[in-house]
């Protein structure tokens, strides 16, 4: 089973993306354009008026980065991309679509007519990887879940075959949230819940009753979380 050797992104990386770009330094918005899923979650959450709603930044992988910091603009890649929000929504969705088709066949172009001009490729999924349960790194319950009875699809024997073994956080919309940037005021995501070091977990209640045993069920606050496929 073939598998491809992957950058590892740490948290804190991710967290310094999910921005706006700088235009002005040279770096580009999301390749969604309007159609970024940065602007529609916070219309759905704020309203349609809300000045929360921006175009994610491009998502650079770390040596990308790196390039782009030493070279500027002409170190970019040829081809604009997603932002990091839209990247994992298109991961998320490129893996369910092959583990759900038995006839996926991941070397076919997607389009994703409904949510933009962008195409879809599942060889080139994943794009990274990122730490689970280390230092810098995710929990285990953000990432996207990959059965092992996945390994018997046919998509998973060829490229996106790399899912089997290298850890990506899944899209779940109730994991960001809308905050202003301290030092520019400008709208900027940041993750809640989802991090190793993070305070509790927003994404459950707490027992009505101090005694599990006596407590009255209660909602959970995201369902999508309990959804691992």
């Amino acid at each position: 089973m073939p598998t491809r050797e992957l950058e590892v992104v740490p948290k804190s990386f991710d967290d310094a993306s999910l921005r706006a770009p700088d235009v002005a330094r040279g770096e580009r918005p999301c390749c969604m354009g309007d159609k970024c899923i940065c602007v529609w979650l916070a219309r759905w959450r704020h309203g349609e008026d809300t000045e929360l709603a921006f175009i994610g930044t491009e998502f650079l992988l770390p040596s990308q980065r790196a390039a782009f910091d030493a070279g500027g603009a002409p170190a970019l890649p040829p081809t604009p991309g997603k932002c990091l929000v839209c990247t994992r929504y298109a991961t998320t969705f490129m893996y369910r679509l092959a583990r759900s088709d038995p006839a996926f066949r991941s070397n076919v172009r997607v389009p994703l007519t409904a949510f933009g001009n962008a195409v879809l490729e599942g060889d080139a999924l994943p794009t990274h990887a990122s730490p689970v349960h280390a230092a810098d790194g995710y929990r285990r319950e953000a990432m996207l879940f990959v059965d092992e009875a996945w390994a018997d699809a046919p998509a998973a024997r060829g490229p996106m075959g790399t899912f089997l073994f290298r850890p990506c956080v899944k899209f779940v919309s109730t994991h960001y949230a809308y905050v202003r940037d301290p030092g520019s005021d400008r709208p900027r995501l940041v993750q809640r819940g989802v991090g190793v070091g993070d305070d509790g977990d927003p994404h459950f209640r707490q027992p009505a009753s101090s005694n599990p045993s006596t407590a009255a069920p209660r909602a959970l606050a995201s369902p999508t979380l309990r959804s691992r496929n």
